[in-house]
């Protein structure tokens, strides 16, 4: 393992392998090797879906449960929590014109670079027509599985307007979108500044109906 891995990767595999005792961590390593290709890196980690793990899995053993694959795909997703940056909230200049609220699904610095199901916290955007600042940053619970952590995670961003996230599920943006909340899934790793800067200009030029009323309901 020593040969391909570093020592961040080795650990979050072996993480992922304790969360799948039927397949093992070799079975595990060779697996996420014929699929993604070496190196293997963060990068081709981070976009591994539940989906295509299940598919990498399943020729060692198919009796694999969906919240045993949720699990290992969020350690393979995500770097060790304690090694993440999390950004300083600025409070000083709240929001007194119409606005929006803006959730990023995020595990390093203020970078849309989590997936919905899997990232380690919200970053929460307060967006007007002139300016944005970063208001909040909400942890996610990551020991909830399953159906209750995505609706842990819909809780956390109900009082938002939009989501800005690498992926999300088709199940997730349903809930998501019931909970008044408009999904946008980046295409891929971006800084959360530079998308509130493109959101501040929508809102200075011609923002959409359901935009521009969000805002307004926040007047």
């Amino acid at each position: 393992m020593e040969s391909v891995l570093n020592e961040q990767l080795a650990l979050r595999i072996a993480l992922a392998g304790k969360a799948l005792p039927e397949v093992g961590v070799e079975a595990l390593l060779k697996g996420l090797i014929a699929a993604l290709g070496l190196p293997l890196s963060e990068e081709k980690l981070a976009q591994l879906s539940p989906r295509r793990l299940r598919s990498i899995v399943s020729a060692n053993e198919r009796h694999i449960t969906k919240n045993a694959i949720v699990q290992a795909c969020a350690a393979l997703n995500n770097p060790l929590e304690q090694d993440m940056e999390a950004p300083t909230p600025d409070v000083t200049q709240p929001m007194t014109d119409a606005f929006i609220r803006v959730a990023v699904s995020s595990n390093h610095s203020e970078e849309v670079n989590g997936h919905f199901g899997s990232c380690l916290r919200f970053l929460i955007y307060e967006v007007d027509a002139k300016r944005s600042y970063l208001a909040e940053v909400r942890k996610v619970n990551t020991s909830a599985k399953g159906e209750q952590r995505t609706n842990d995670l819909v809780d956390l961003v109900r009082d938002c307007d939009v989501l800005f996230t690498l992926s999300i599920g088709g199940p997730a943006a349903a809930k998501v979108t019931r909970a008044g909340v408009h999904p946008v899934a980046v295409k891929k790793e971006n800084l959360a500044p530079k998308l509130m800067i493109s959101l501040t200009e929508r809102l200075a030029a011609s923002p959409p109906p359901w935009l521009a009323q969000a805002a307004n309901n926040k007047k």
